[in-house]
Parts: structure tokens; sequence; C-alpha cells
């Protein structure tokens, strides 16, 4: 038989076991998301293992595959996925299931996190919220960099020093770190809003009542937690946004000078640019939105905080497939080492012997 708790605990300070009508109650644990649960645990181990997979290859090709002068960008690559790779880390560890309603934003760990205890998890539900802001917050940072690149005076370096490289992306994981204490206290005590009120009412039917922290947009700490998020990663698409503008023209003024290898270079990083920017777009920010604004207009979401949940774990997917896709040496590395090129090579040997055998006079 299940063990019901039928007042708050230490574990859920803010919600109990709701005590049902003798024809309505469980005696077994019950799960009215079973069928969806099954769901979320592929979700969970395919981001789990392919995103681990694609964002430890992508660090690889950084460190050991970055050369010509692709290698002068190497540091904001390295920066940039090694934040991807925190975040699959953080996201995996808590395998979040979520849900809105009333104003109350509701999460659940359902990853290895779920057997810590409340303040370890705590702890861990304001890193992510601060690692998912900080994706969105490093843009600006990224653009920058090329564009001083593009910008050098003769009298400076081409491109910005290590020392100098850090501290334009501590200041991008400074801006995002307020979200850390925000999300800290909106998880952990903005429930007290209400005192006596059992959260668990608004939680998905399951018997026992797992453990849950609950957000209560009534508290203003809650609506600062909002504000600040959403101005933080409105701020950074402004500012990537004016100095990606910026670049483009930089660009377009010198393009008769470059080479040809230079032209090829440009376009793939602006490529790599534009999917840094259009990823967390989709899978990050609009999800967010879509979960602030119901929150302020006390709407019931319904299972749709489920699918935001499995959009912000494929970041760490999409992010380091597209760029070995659009960045052309990553592109032929990996194709060499699965053998496409090879193949290829054999294959135009074949259909075209006498042009080997002239070239070979």
């Amino acid at each position: 038989m299940s063990t019901l708790h039928f007042e708050p605990t230490q574990d859920n300070p803010y919600a109990w076991d709701i005590i049902q009508d003798t024809d309505q109650s469980f005696v077994e644990p019950y799960d009215e998301l079973a069928s969806f649960t099954k769901f979320l645990k592929i979700n969970y181990v395919l981001t789990t293992f392919v995103g681990g997979i694609l964002s430890f290859t992508l660090l690889y090709l950084i460190i050991f595959q970055t050369n010509g002068a692709l290698k002068n960008y190497r540091k904001m690559l390295l920066i940039c996925s090694v934040t991807d790779i925190s975040y699959w880390a953080i996201d995996n560890l808590l395998g979040l299931k979520l849900k809105e309603k009333d104003g109350v934003y509701m999460v659940k760990f359902e990853g290895p996190a779920k057997d810590f205890d409340r303040p370890t998890r705590l702890v861990l539900i304001a890193a992510y919220v601060c690692s998912i802001c900080f994706v969105n917050s490093v843009l600006p940072a990224q653009v920058y960099f090329r564009y001083y690149a593009l910008t050098s005076r003769p009298d400076r370096s081409q491109f910005l020093s290590t020392g100098r490289t850090l501290g334009v992306f501590l200041l991008s994981f400074l801006a995002a770190l307020p979200t850390f204490f925000l999300a800290y206290n909106g998880y952990g005590f903005t429930a007290r809003v209400r005192p006596g009120f059992n959260y668990g009412e608004l939680w998905y039917k399951e018997v026992p009542l797992p453990p849950v922290f609950y957000a209560d947009v009534r508290s203003v700490y809650q609506k600062i937690y909002f504000f600040y998020g959403g101005l933080l990663i409105s701020a950074s698409y402004t500012a990537a946004s004016v100095m990606g503008y910026l670049t483009v023209k930089k660009i377009n003024l010198l393009y008769s000078s470059y080479s040809e290898r230079t032209r090829r270079l440009q376009t793939q990083l602006s490529q790599y640019l534009i999917v840094q920017s259009i990823i967390p777009l989709i899978v990050s920010v609009t999800p967010l939105m879509l979960i602030v604004v119901p929150a302020f207009l006390y709407s019931d979401t319904g299972k749709a905080c489920l699918f935001y949940g499995v959009l912000f774990s494929w970041i760490p997917i999409l992010n380091p497939l597209i760029t070995m896709i659009v960045i052309v040496p990553y592109r032929q590395v990996i194709l060499q080492k699965l053998g496409v090129h090879k193949g290829m090579r054999e294959v135009t040997s074949t259909n075209h012997p006498n042009r080997s055998k002239t070239e070979s006079r």
C-alpha cells in the first residue's frame, strides 16, 4: 500500500496528499500521466546519450581539429561548447516534469537528482535556471568576439586575447547569475504567499504526491524573477542583433578584399552564429515566454509544459549537431570518420578511370 502524507513534510512543505472520497481512493501508486511518462523516459535516454555524444564530439573537434583561419575563433567556439555541455549535464541530472496552473509554476525531478534532499534539489533547480539563461546571455559575447576581429585597428591584435575573451564571457555569466538567486527564492519560498493552501491540488493526479517545487506568481519575488529573466533574454537578443547588423555591414564593406577562403570562413561563422541564435529562440525563449505570460494570467496550460520541457532538453542535441554541419572542416572530419568521403572518392574513381590515367601522365 502506498505511503500517503496528509500534512506537510520536509520534502513537501507546501503540499500533501488529498483525502479522496471512499470510492475514489487509491490503494496503489497512481499516475495520470503514466503513458506520457514513458515517452518522457524515452526522450530522457535519447537526449542523455545522443546529446552527450554530439556535445563531446564537438568539443573534440574544437580542441583537436580546428586549424587554419578558423583556429583564431577556437576560444569563442570552446567556451560555447563548454556552456552547452554544462547545460546538458545539469538538464539530464534533473530530468524535469513541468506544469503550470493558477499562476503557479511546478517542477518535479525525474532524473538521478530526484533522490537528493530538498536543499540540494533547490540549489540544482536554481543552477538549471541560471544555465538556461546563460545559454541565451552568452550570444552577445559570441557576436562581439567576431565583431572585434573585423573592426580591429592596426595598432592592436586582430583577435581578443584569452584574458579579454574570458572577461567578455564572464560578463555574460554575471548577467545570468542573478537568476540563480531569484530562482532559488522563487522555487523555495514563494509558496509561503498562501499559508495553509495545499499546492498538491494543482499538480497532476499522482499518488502518493511526489516532491514538487511550487513557484507562485502571487509573490512579488516570483514577479521579479520572471521580469528579470525576460529582460535579460530580451536585452541579450537586442545586443546580439545590433552587433550582428554592424558585423554584416563591415563584412559587406570588406567583402571584395577577402580571399575566397576568407569568404567561405565568414559565411560559415555567420551560419554558426545564426544557428546559435535561432535554436535557443525556438527551443528555449519561445517556451519560456509561453510559460511566463500564462502565469500572470493565472491560466491552466494543461500538458503543454511537458512539451516545453522536452524542447529544453533538445538544446544539447541541436546546438552541436547543426554547428558540425555548418562549419565545413568539422563536417569533413565527421564524414571521413564515417567513411563517407572515402566512398565518394572510390565512386568518382570508378566513374572516371580515363581521367585518372590522364592526370597520372
